[in-house]
């Protein structure tokens, strides 16, 4: 809903079969970067939900790039990035889409050997959440009673009738 932070969530997660030196993780938002979306980061180490990792706001690719120094195998992790999507965010249709993609790579120090560990899981996800704006308008009607002047003060009048 705009106005309001979300928590975007990915998991990252090592298959093998040796262990992992590192990767890259990017969430690519289209609207990043622009005054309706803004990157808030989130609990945990530098700005994620998970340990180890960095992340930072990479306004010109309209997206938060985290790096962590590596995953064993088998092991795998959750990324919750926290973004603030602004009360005013552009609407012409109700709800509006926003669209994300989360994707992940390695970041090798070495030249894999040809034929071990084949790339055989995605790399990356696409999603999108419905972004609706929604106004709450109340009002509240107060009155006074006013004293009668002295050009009205000779009848009372009443609403309604003629004299």
């Amino acid at each position: 809903m705009a106005g309001t932070n979300e928590v975007f969530s990915a998991t990252v997660a090592t298959y093998g079969p040796s262990n992992n030196e590192g990767y890259v993780f990017h969430l690519q938002v289209p609207d990043l970067g622009t005054n309706s979306v803004r990157f808030l980061g989130n609990a945990g180490d530098a700005k994620s939900g998970a340990t180890n990792i960095t992340c930072t706001e990479n306004l010109a690719g309209h997206s938060v790039d985290c790096t962590r120094p590596a995953l064993g195998f088998a092991g795998s992790e959750t990324i919750s990035i926290q973004l603030a999507i602004d009360p005013s965010y552009s609407n012409t249709t109700n709800p509006r889409s926003l669209a994300f993609t989360a994707a992940a790579e390695n970041t090798p120090t070495s030249s894999p050997v040809e034929g071990e560990g084949a790339n055989t899981h995605l790399n990356s996800s696409a999603s999108s959440v419905n972004v609706a704006r929604v106004a709450d308008v109340g009002v509240q009607v107060t009155s006074e009673q006013v004293s009668p002047t002295a050009a009205t003060s000779s009848y009372d009048a009443v609403s309604g009738t003629k004299r």
